[in-house]
This record gives structure tokens, sequence and C-alpha cells, in this order.
């Protein structure tokens, strides 16, 4: 069992959190996915939080890992990573922020309609069963604390290619950054009562 050497958190001054949102130079998305976007932005801002400017450019590893380092640059506390082509509830943040831990997310799911988070025995998570503490975790609603950055090497999020095997899934940039949390004794944490549906547009995000 991984040992546990987790950052110190944030919470010793007022949180700070800057949202970001990777979104390609062009989105064929619902309206419904930007009503939910400002509903997020405007409940955090009236908690004093940031908005990151959303513009994507380059792979979505390096937009990850850019944002990071934009949000230490502006004094945040924290990032929190929300992907465009989901709804989001508007109170995300605050009831993110709630739990206090150095990397939490809500239960989302694929397109296909798996569970995005899974638990220490490689299982997808189940809604509604409190807050869980998990292996690999999407990043479509993802909140960091900084301070877990200076216990990872630089790039923050990059896709291994060096693990990709003919035939096989290759690892995304959010379960790399989940294995790296996890071999740093960093603990990854979901909240299974927070959901943000994953609409099927056409962007890949």
């Amino acid at each position: 069992m991984t040992q546990r050497n987790e950052p110190k958190p944030s919470s010793s001054k007022k949180a700070k959190v800057a949202i970001f949102v990777p979104m390609p130079m062009a989105l064929p998305a619902p309206g419904e996915i930007f009503a939910s976007l400002i509903q997020v932005i405007n409940a955090a801002a009236a908690d004093g939080h940031d908005y990151l400017a959303c513009k994507r450019a380059g792979q979505l590893d390096h937009a990850r890992t850019s944002a990071a380092e934009a949000a230490i640059q502006n004094g945040a506390t924290h990032i929190l990573y929300l992907d465009a082509d989901h709804l989001h509830p508007p109170k995300i943040v605050k009831d993110l922020l709630a739990h206090n831990k150095p990397v939490v997310g809500g239960l989302n799911y694929t397109r296909a309609g798996r569970p995005a988070a899974m638990d220490k025995n490689m299982q997808p998570l189940q809604p509604n069963t409190g807050l869980q503490e998990c292996l690999a975790i999407g990043t479509g609603s993802l909140l960091v604390d900084l301070e877990v950055f200076k216990e990872l090497q630089y790039p923050w999020f990059y896709f291994d290619y060096a693990l990709a095997k003919p035939g096989a899934m290759w690892e995304g940039e959010d379960t790399g950054f989940c294995r790296r949390c996890e071999a740093a004794g960093i603990g990854i944490w979901c909240d299974t009562s927070i959901n943000s549906p994953h609409l099927n547009t056409s962007a890949w995000i």
C-alpha cells in the first residue's frame, strides 16, 4: 500500500480557485453547455474565485499543465478543471472545496456511460456512495490543490506513449496524472454525489 505523504492543504489562507475550461478552437456544442459554465463561473465569482482564459492551444496535456502554471502565477490556491462537453452543477466549486482534499472530483461518465472513476481495486465507483478514495478519476470536473504540483515531476500532465501497446487503450493524461499522484502518496478522492452529465457532442475534448 502506498504510504500517504500528502502536501499540506492550502486551507491556512482563503481558497482562491482558478477555473479552467479547455476549449478547442471551435466547439459545436448546445447552448446549455455555455449556460452551465456561466452559472458555475458566476457562483464561483461571488465567492472570490477566478476564471482562467479557456482558449486551448496544442495538445490537451500541454493545456492542462499550462493552466496550472497560470493559476500559480495568478496567486490561486487551487485549480478546477471543467471539461466543456459536460453540464456542471452551479455550486461545484464550493462543494468540492468543502472536502479539503488535495485532489477531488465529481463522479462523471464517459460518452459510453461508464463511470470515469475507479476504486482501489479498479472497479467503477457507484453514484451516491459518499466521498470515496479512488485510484483514478477523469478530469471532467477535478479540483486540484496547487500544492500537489510541488510534489510531482514536470510536466504534470502528459501522454506517456512509452506505455502504449498495440490493440490496447492508451493511457490518457488524466489517468497518468492520477498514477503519478498515487506514486507520490497523494490521495485522490471522488464525491459520488456530484455528477456533471457528459453530453454527446461532436467536440473532442
